[in-house]
């Protein structure tokens, strides 16, 4: 059985933007994915809600963004490797108060989450009232910032990094060099950002967007209701994806372009083959290949049944180097709802179920 409930990690206003090259199915090889699903993973008990896609080192190990379903505020994010499992949580930065997560980033030895918070533990008591009556609610007095704040492997807190003032941010990643890729609003200007951060916080450089990673962006006055949900809608559809040494940067929804960005800050821009009628849902992370999660615009983001057409979802494999699609991934065994990621030919999903225990597939 899987999931009960699965949320998206980003809004998928599913789209035609950017321009690619078209091929027909029937042009491509298939390959076939034979699912097996493993023992459930000892002593692990998973959140029903969790938030895909999931994430994926390059040594194999699946980390899943959980839910706590009464407080969504309460967010843990298990790793899952070898037979084993471990948890990584906001409550474990115990410099910074009043601690909002917001998204993260794993990599072999450090997972890094993006958090708004206040190093100020003073506060004030204020009175909030809804419709269900009136409490007293304790909230900092401090200065609110966005930090990166990091882990090793094992979920040990390592400190924080402060990050630039003026932006809203939504997603970060790492690059092999230590230097961080945060993607955030630029309220003052009104466009979308992707900075390059030093492991000490540092600017190191602005990576620019080509065109068709900035359509739909908000018009109107920067600081006004509908402009920043309109700016947190579009910023939510610009995800980092490893790679190698790199870092890929895409746009969910979109044909293209993908943008890699090696460890020194290069980027190479790739246009990408789509199927005739698809767009990009997710880009796995894996670790010698470009594998690509495409769906037709109109399909709704939970959906959980593959087919072999536009009707739902389908997987390709992308040549890194000119972004053709090279192999059509079908799905048997125990087909999952989605597959999370691919390491060293291995490809990798999971499921829970009704108990709560948890399970990983896999196939070659």
């Amino acid at each position: 059985m899987r999931a009960a409930t699965v949320l998206l990690a980003a809004t998928l206003a599913l789209g035609h933007w950017g321009q690619c090259q078209s091929v027909t199915s029937a042009e491509i090889p298939a390959r076939n994915l034979k699912f097996e699903k493993g023992d459930a993973v000892p002593g692990l008990s998973i959140s029903p809600v969790v938030v895909i896609p999931a994430q994926c080192t390059s040594d194999g190990v699946m980390y899943l963004d959980t839910l706590k379903p009464t407080d969504p505020r309460d967010r843990t994010v298990v790793a899952i490797g070898d037979k084993k499992s471990r948890s990584f949580s906001a409550s474990g930065i115990g410099d910074l108060h009043d601690v909002t997560f917001i998204s993260f980033f794993p990599t072999s030895s450090t997972v890094a989450f993006l958090v708004r918070a206040t190093k100020e533990a003073s506060t004030e008591e204020r009175i909030v009232t809804t419709s269900e009556g009136s409490s007293v609610v304790p909230v900092s007095k401090g200065e609110y910032r966005y930090y990166i704040a990091k882990f090793d492997s094992n979920g040990n807190y390592k400190g924080y990094i402060v990050l630039p003032p003026g932006y809203a941010f939504s997603r970060i990643a790492i690059l092999s060099s230590g230097d961080f890729l945060v993607s955030g609003y630029d309220g003052a200007n009104a466009t979308a950002r992707v900075l390059r951060v030093s492991s000490n916080g540092d600017p190191a450089g602005v990576v620019a967007l080509p065109p068709p990673m900035l359509e739909g962006a908000p018009s109107g006055l920067p600081d006004s209701p509908e402009s920043l949900m309109a700016s947190a809608r579009m910023m939510s559809t610009i995800l980092f994806t490893p790679y190698r040494d790199s870092v890929l940067l895409w746009r969910i929804g979109s044909k293209g372009p993908i943008l890699e960005v090696s460890a020194g800050g290069g980027v190479r821009e790739v246009s990408i083959q789509a199927p005739p009628g698809a767009v990009l849902a997710d880009l796995l992370p894996a670790t010698d290949r470009w594998v690509g999660h495409f769906r037709s615009p109109g399909v709704a983001a939970d959906s959980s049944s593959p087919v072999e057409t536009f009707n739902g979802d389908s997987y390709y494999e992308i040549n890194p180097g000119d972004g053709g699609l090279t192999s059509r991934l079908t799905q048997s065994g125990e087909v999952p709802g989605t597959i999370s990621c691919e390491s060293d030919g291995t490809f990798l999903a999971f499921e829970t179920d009704a108990d709560h225990h948890f399970f990983l597939l896999s196939a070659r």
